[in-house]
Formats: C-alpha cells, structure tokens, sequence
C-alpha cells in the first residue's frame, strides 16, 4: 500500500501531514507540534530529507539561523497516496459493516 520506507514512522507521518498542509513549517513549530525532542526531531527531518520527502534549509533572521523544512513535490505525492489508502481502508471498513 505504502511503498515510502521513511514514513514507517508515526512521528515522520505526522511531520509529512503537518507539512502537506502548510507547505512550510519552522523547526520550533514542528517541535511544539510532534512533542519530540530535539535530536529526535532532526533525525526525522534528517530522514524525511534522505528520501526526498522534504527540502531543509537554513533562514537567517534577526533573532539567529532558524531551520525550515519545506514540503517537495515527492513528498506532496505521498502524503496523497497515504491519505488515498486511508480512505479506501475507511470505505472497506463502512462496506464490511454493511454486510
């Protein structure tokens, strides 16, 4: 169903659909979002990137160098793909309910 080795992970799940939804996403937000330590976080982001899920860059700004992740059109595809399997999972559950 799901062919992405990265996105065996419920934390890496949840920073893809955090990421699909906004586009882009700072590495102070994502971390407040997920509960993840800090070294927890960047191996994630470190892993999401490996796959081409994700694009992290470094932004200069006037409180200090802020990492942002920013969602890639690989990454689009499979937050769409997952999203397509829930659904059929949902209506094979509604369909079997039925029976």
């Amino acid at each position: 169903m799901l062919d992405e080795p990265a996105l065996r992970s419920t934390a890496r799940l949840l920073i893809l659909a955090s990421l699909a939804l906004n586009r882009r996403m700072g590495f102070a937000t994502l971390l407040q979002l997920t509960g993840l330590g800090k070294g927890s976080l960047s191996a994630h982001l470190d892993q999401l990137e490996e796959a081409g899920l994700l694009r992290l860059r470094r932004v200069f700004t006037i409180a200090g160098p802020r990492v942002v992740a920013d969602i890639t059109p690989k990454g689009l595809d499979a937050y769409e793909k997952y999203i397509g399997a829930l659904e059929k999972l949902g209506s094979a559950r509604k369909e079997g309910a039925r029976d």
